[in-house]
Order: structure tokens, then sequence, then C-alpha cells
């Protein structure tokens, strides 16, 4: 089941009181049913994931779009010119305002703030006003009849000359307060070449930098309209780019039918398995933390799962693990206490636990679950559902030093990965150093030279020899991402805690360079040939899945 929530439906003055709350037990409960919320604003979104987390909601962001094509109508045509006519206005003189006649599109705000100004322009409203209470009342309020600038004019329903209409405005008011991506800001911004924006986050998400904003004070948008009659032409030139190139970048037609073709054949948004995974991981997780709690041992966020935390509030949607990272200290001191502490289901392995365990670092498996680990060709691909933990290590901090350290780990993990050749991951994106390197030691009779437990141990010695505290580089070289995963020893800092699905996690101080240096633009999705997933469960509590 996918919806979109559009915008806050409960938050709007039309409706009574019992309404309000019908509106917001349905958005409740078809948050909770859905298997994707797909919203047309961020603001939604985050809104969906903070208020709705409980629920572990699934979300993505696909917006609405608008058309960049000019009207076909030209300046002296017909149509349009007998339009001015019959409405007594002038072209590229006359604020406009487009929309439904609502209160929360705060229409008395701007009515009222548009009669305090000084401009000579008229204010154009086109909107269905006939058998409307909210316009009778305004009415009153403000006696707006009394001035001869503001200008009810009604509807039209003719594309091109509404397009028109648009384009020759002076500037557009736009007053929206309680939706999501709104269809008339964006064909403003595609449009017209001033936008004065109420500043709220829907609004200013889609605009950005390229309109100016006014808020609900006295005297602000009379004071910010007056300005806008005295801007440059240049900078009025400056803002309409801004504003179009905004669209062209996120909002035309084409983008959003392919952000949506792109979310329906996905089969990573298919959640039945993914979901599942999900819901396993987060039991083990918060049985971890509970552990670290007690004994006070720090712990970070790692990786995809700091990526997650940020971008996503939780899981990376096709992301199917947690990564934990404890500096070496508190690692030790969970090895030691979690065996006593986690519950029957739980176990913790590692190659010291288990001699035919594959990896270096130490996962929490949930007993209960039978998962296939799809990069393994062997089977040993068989095992269950569970989170990483890493340990943070410091560096040398000579540079020289600390290459031939990295060499030195990397050398012995290469090792240790020939050792289980079954299990290198053939698909993964690999330097033509590295090819050649794996090439070469595949045809080297591994088994006769080491062992896997050897190279383990050697990574072990090599790593623990590095005391975290006099280091300035530190992190987790036997995560995915080797040596871009140590980083500047503030980076980590003292740890702040992220929302991540129902829950916080501690992460990093300073994530923003940390997801930077590991990622680059992280908050841009991979293409969907790059979303990969490394487990597909089978079992779950004694029964068979079938997905």
């Amino acid at each position: 089941l996918y919806i979109n929530p559009d915008g806050h439906e409960w938050l709007r003055a039309k409706w009574s009181a019992p309404v309000k709350k019908y509106w917001k037990i349905s958005e409740k409960l078809m948050v909770k049913q859905a298997d994707l919320v797909i919203c047309d604003s961020k603001n939604i979104q985050k809104y969906i994931l903070e208020n709705y987390g409980k629920y572990s909601p699934k979300t993505t962001f696909i917006a609405y779009g608008a058309d960049l094509n000019k009207s076909k109508l030209s300046d002296d045509a017909e149509e349009l010119m007998n339009w001015y006519k019959e409405k007594n206005v002038q072209p590229h003189n006359y604020y406009l305002i487009v929309g439904r006649f609502v209160p929360e599109n705060n229409y008395k705000t701007m009515i009222q703030e548009f009669m305090k100004s000084k401009t000579n322009k008229d204010l154009v409203i086109i909107t269905n006003v006939a058998k409307n209470k909210f316009y009778e009342q305004l009415r009153l309020e403000t006696s707006f009849e009394k001035d001869s600038r503001i200008k009810f004019v009604g509807t039209v329903y003719e594309k091109e000359l509404i397009k028109k209409i648009r384009e020759n405005a002076y500037g557009y008011l736009h007053g929206h307060s309680v939706g999501g991506t709104n269809p008339s800001l964006i064909e403003a911004l595609a449009t017209t070449d001033l936008n004065l924006l109420y500043d709220v986050g829907f609004n200013k998400e889609v605009a950005e930098n390229g309109a100016v904003y006014w808020n609900l004070e006295d005297m602000n948008l009379a004071n910010l309209i007056d300005n806008c009659d005295k801007m440059e032409a240049s900078k009025i030139e400056e803002l309409s780019k801004l504003a179009k190139d905004r669209i062209k970048k996120e909002y035309t037609w084409e983008k959003i039918i392919k952000d949506y073709e792109e979310c329906f054949n996905n089969r990573w948004f298919s959640m039945e398995n993914i979901s599942l995974l999900h819901q396993v991981d987060m039991s083990i997780v918060k049985e971890v933390i509970q552990i670290c709690d007690k004994y006070s041992l720090k712990y970070y966020m790692l990786g995809g799962t700091m990526l997650g935390a940020i971008r996503h509030k939780g899981f990376i949607p096709w992301d199917d693990d947690i990564d934990l990272g404890l500096p070496r200290k508190d690692y030790e001191k969970f090895l030691e206490v979690a065996p006593n502490e986690l519950s029957n289901k739980l176990k913790l392995v590692n190659y010291k636990t288990d001699p035919k365990y594959q990896y270096y670092i130490t996962r929490i498996l949930d007993t209960e679950t039978k998962v296939e680990e799809e990069r393994i060709g062997n089977d040993s691909k068989y095992t269950n559902v569970s989170i990483d933990l890493f340990p943070i290590d410091g560096t040398p901090n000579n540079a020289i030093l600390r290459k031939i350290y990295f060499f030195r780990i990397l050398y012995h993990r290469a090792l240790m990965s020939l050792c289980y050749k079954d299990s290198i991951d053939r698909k993964r994106k690999r330097s033509t150093k590295e090819k050649i390197f794996l090439a070469i030691m595949e045809k080297l009779p591994i088994e006769k030279i080491t062992t896997p437990y050897k190279q383990k141990e050697k990574i072990d010695k090599l790593l623990r020899k590095q005391d975290i505290e006099k280091s300035k580089y530190i992190g987790n070289i036997m995560g995915a991402y080797r040596t871009r995963e140590i980083v500047p020893k503030e980076y980590y800092g003292e740890g702040k805690f992220y929302q991540f699905e129902d829950i916080e996690l501690r992460g990093m101080d300073m994530y923003d360079e940390y997801l930077t240096y590991t990622y680059g633009d992280y908050m841009k999705l991979p293409p969907e040939d790059k979303r990969k997933t490394h487990f597909r469960i089978i079992e779950i509590h004694g029964k068979n899945v079938e997905i």
C-alpha cells in the first residue's frame, strides 16, 4: 500500500473540531498501515517521521511538477487583451494571487497588508468566492471593496491564458501555510519573475533563494511590497533566474514522472522482506544500547547507519543492517559483559567465539531468524539477522607511518578475504590496482600459505597497538569504506543523539564532515543499480517467509 498524505488537512480552518479529529486519526492510521509514504514535501516527510516514528514508517520524497514552457499567447493576443480590459487591469502593473479562498492561505493578511502598502499597482485575486462565507467575513473585517486596487476577478481555467497572466504579473503573493508542495507555488516560480512567499518550511524548501519572504507581523508584508516596487530590474531578473533554475532542476514533470516510475518499478520498495529485516534489527539494537547504557559504554552510528539517520531519520530504505562502533576499550568491555546480558534469542559472535565465522568484526545475531547472505557462494551464506559492531581504533599521527599502517592492515585483510574466495563480492566496484592485486593473489594456493584465523589475529594485533586517546585520526578501517572511515578525532567528539526510526542513537558530533568525507554528496540518492542489499530473510520465529 503506497499513500501520499498531501498536507495537514486536520489544520484547515474550514473543518469543525470533530472533523479535524477525524482527519488526524485518519492520518495516523494511514501512516501506520502504509508500506510506503510518498511525500510531496520534505517538511511533510520530516513531520511523518518525527510524529509517527513508533510505526517506523518508510517514506520517500517525490515533489509536484510544473510546465516550464511559456504561454502560447502573444502579448497582444485578443483573448488576453479582452481579459485585461474586462477586469480593468494593466499588464506588468499588478500583484497576483491564485489559489483556494480559505483562511489558512492567509488571504486576510495579504489583503490587509496590501491595503497598508503605498503601491500603485493592483492586487489581482484569481479564485472562486461564490457562496463563500469567508469572503463575506473578510469583506466586513477589511472593507477591501473600498480600495480600488483590490480586484477579485473570478476564476480562469484556460491553460494558456492563466499562464500568460502569471507571466505578466509584476509579482506573485503566496500565503499557503498548511499544505505540502503547493501546485500554484510551483507554477508561480516557473512563470512569474518576482515571488513574495509566506515564510514557512513548505514554501522555503521549494523556492529556496529564488523568492522573498514575509511573515504575519504588522507591516511586514506591506513594507516588503513597497520595497519590491523599488527593486532594481537586475535584482528581479536574478530572483527570476534562481526560481526557474530551481524548478528546472527539481520540479519538472519529466523528473517527477521518472521518480514515480523508479519508485513503482524499484523492487526495494516492495517492502515485505526489508521491513521484516528492519524490525528484527531494531529489536537487536535496542538491547545493545541498553547494555551500553547500563555499563556506561560509548557507541556511535557508523557508515550507512549514520547516513540513514541524517537523510532518512532511520534506515536507508534498501539497507538491511545497522553498524555501530565502540572505542576499543568500550568494545572489549562490551564483548566481556554482553553474553550474560543479552536475551536468550540473541548471540554474540566473532572470529574468537566461532572458528567458522568469516569476519573480523563482531555481530549480534537473532537466532530465531534465518537469512541468506547473497554475496556468499557457499553454505556459510545461511546465517541470522544481525547488527554489526566495530572497534574504533587510533592510527599513527605521522602521515607516512599512517600510510604504512593502512597498507599492512589492508594487506592482511585481503589475505583474509582470499581465504574465503566464494565470499568475495565480484560485483563491487574496485580500483585497477585492487583488481590486479586480487587477480594475482587468487592464483596463489592461499590455503597452503596462511589461514583466515592467523590473518584476523594479525589484524587484531595491529589495531590494538594504536592508542585512540593519543591519535589525531581514528575510526573503523574494517568497514566497507576502509580508510575513508578514518577521520579526524574531533568528527566523533562526545557524540550527539539523532532520530533513528522510533528511537534515538548516538552519532558523530560533526556528522556532515564525516559523511561528506566518506560518501561525497551524501544527500543525493545513488543510482538504482547501486542500491544494494545483502540479506534475504528466509525464516522468522520458526515460520518460513515466502517473499
